[in-house]
C-alpha cells in the first residue's frame, strides 16, 4: 500500500486554488456518503464539507447505521468514513489493504474488487470509507444497518485519480434490491443543488448545482451515472449493482486536472464478473 499523504497535501492546495474545495461536500452528496439529518432528511456535513461522524448516530432511530455498540470506542475513525470512531477499521497490507466494519461478518469484504485492470501506474492506497446512510436521488442505500461493509481504493497519484470499490450487505430484506430502486430513481433525476454546508437540496436551489446523467455501456445488472458539479470542474463516474444480500458500488473521480476516464470505471466493473 502506498502512503500518499504528501501527494494529497499538494492536491488539496491545488483544489483550493482552483475552486475544487467542494470535493469533500460533493463526494458526500447524491450517493457520495453524507449522513441524513434525522429531522430534515438531509445530509449533514462538518464545516469543511466532509460528513460528520455524529450524523450517523443521529440517524439511527429507524435502524440505519449509528451506534458503534460492540466496537472499540478508543479506535480512531477511518479518514473519509462518516462512521463513529471504532465502527470501521483498516485491515490488510499491500494489495489486500482495505477498510471494513469492525464487527462485520466478512460477507462484504469477500465481494470487493481485488485486481481491476487499471495498469501499473495505479496502486492500492489507504481507504477513505466505507460511508454510511448514503442516498442517490432520494434512494436510501442503507435503509437498515448493514451486517457488513467494506471499502478498497486504488490511486493513480500522478493523475490525482482514484477508483473505489465498496460493498454493503444486510441481514434484513429491506437492504436488498437497492440498485434496482436506484436505477428507477435515476430515470427522473437530472440533478440537485447543494447548500453552503454541502447538504442536498432541490435542483435549482442552494449555492451549487450538480448535474446527474445516466451512464450506459455497463455490464448487465449495473446501473451507472455521472455527477458533474457546474462551474467547479468536478466529475465523478459511478456504478452500482445488487449482490447477494446487498450492493456493490464502484466509482472513479479525479481530484484535480482532467476529468476521470469513464473507461476506467467500465473496465473495473467488467472485472467484477
Amino acid at each position: 500500500m502506498v502512503d500518499i499523504h504528501e501527494e494529497e497535501a499538494g492536491v488539496r492546495t491545488q483544489m483550493r486554488l482552483t475552486g475544487l474545495v467542494l470535493i469533500s461536500a460533493l463526494l458526500g452528496a447524491c450517493g457520495g456518503g453524507g449522513a441524513p439529518d434525522a429531522a430534515q432528511g438531509q445530509r449533514t456535513s462538518s464545516p469543511d464539507g466532509t460528513p460528520a461522524a455524529s450524523s450517523s448516530s443521529e440517524a439511527s432511530g429507524d435502524g440505519a447505521v449509528g451506534s458503534a455498540e460492540g466496537s472499540d470506542p478508543a479506535a480512531g475513525p477511518v479518514a473519509g468514513s462518516n462512521a463513529p470512531p471504532g465502527f470501521v477499521e483498516l485491515r490488510g497490507e499491500g494489495d489486500d489493504a482495505h477498510a471494513a466494519m469492525t464487527d462485520g461478518d466478512g460477507s462484504a469484504e469477500a465481494l470487493l474488487l481485488t485486481d481491476p485492470p487499471v495498469g501499473e501506474a495505479w496502486q492500492v492506497v489507504e481507504a477513505d470509507g466505507p460511508k454510511f446512510v448514503q442516498t442517490v436521488c432520494g434512494v436510501q442505500l442503507d435503509p437498515v444497518q448493514p451486517r457488513d461493509a467494506a471499502h478498497r481504493r486504488w490511486g493513480w497519484v500522478e493523475g490525482f485519480t482514484y477508483l473505489t470499490s465498496e460493498v454493503h450487505t444486510f441481514a434484513e430484506a429491506e437492504g436488498q434490491g437497492v440498485a434496482a430502486k436506484t436505477a428507477a430513481a435515476l430515470e427522473d433525476c437530472d440533478g440537485y443543488g447543494l447548500d453552503g454546508e454541502g447538504r442536498e437540496v432541490a435542483s435549482g436551489q442552494g449555492v451549487h448545482q450538480v448535474e446527474v446523467d445516466r451512464l450506459g455501456e455497463l455490464p448487465e445488472g449495473w446501473v451507472g451515472w455521472t455527477e458533474t458539479t457546474v462551474g467547479a470542474g468536478l466529475v465523478r463516474h459511478n456504478a452500482l449493482r445488487d449482490v447477494d444480500d446487498g450492493w456493490h458500488w464502484v466509482s472513479v473521480v479525479s481530484h484535480a486536472g482532467p476529468d476521470p476516464d469513464v473507461e476506467v470505471l467500465r473496465d473495473a466493473v467488467d472485472s467484477a464478473g
